[in-house]
Formats: structure tokens, sequence, C-alpha cells
């Protein structure tokens, strides 16, 4: 049980990919919230996104989906890409002021 904590598959996800999904939960969030009118509502739609990594999870722990090393590379890569777009969007998009005065 213990070794299984320091394998370096599960440390190449939680160290690498983790972080990754981090910044795009943020991202998303930050889009989000910058178009709704609501904290509460932004809240709710973001929750949206969290569904996927529920799926993953559900699927990796009933056995559906087999987490190796190649899939927690090209979660990486993709995450890498993916997190570069939706930064650059979110800092173009985020208006503080404006989410200051229209929100409720």
């Amino acid at each position: 049980m213990l070794a299984k904590l320091f394998d370096p598959l599960w440390l190449s996800a939680i160290f690498v990919v983790g972080p990754l999904l981090a910044l795009a939960g943020v991202s998303l969030a930050v889009m989000i919230s910058s178009r709704v009118t609501d904290p509460r509502v932004a809240e709710q739609i973001s929750a949206i996104f969290v569904l996927p990594l529920i799926g993953l999870f559900v699927g990796q722990s009933t056995g559906l989906i087999f987490v190796n090393e190649r899939i927690i590379l090209w979660m990486a890569v993709g995450l890498l890409i993916l997190d570069a777009g939706l930064f650059a969007f979110a800092t173009q998009l985020f208006q503080r002021e404006s989410i200051l005065t229209r929100w409720k």
C-alpha cells in the first residue's frame, strides 16, 4: 500500500496533471464569472465542468478506464495546450471593474 504512494505514475499524475487541471478549472471559472451577472450562477455553471473529471475517476475506480503512463503523458500534453489557450482567453475576457459593477 505504501509503495503505491511513491509510484512514479501516480506522482506524475498528482504533481503534473493535478496543477494543470487546477489551472484549467480556474481559467474556466474566470471566463464564466466574467459573463454572468450573479456569483451563484457562476459557481453553479462552473460546477458542470467538474463532471468529466468525476466520470474519469469513476471509470478508473470501476476498471472501465485503465490509466497508464501513455495516458498520463497525453493528458499532460493536452492540458498544457488547453491551459495556454484558456489562460490567454481568460485574461482577455476578465474585466474587474465591470464584474464589480454588474454583480448584485
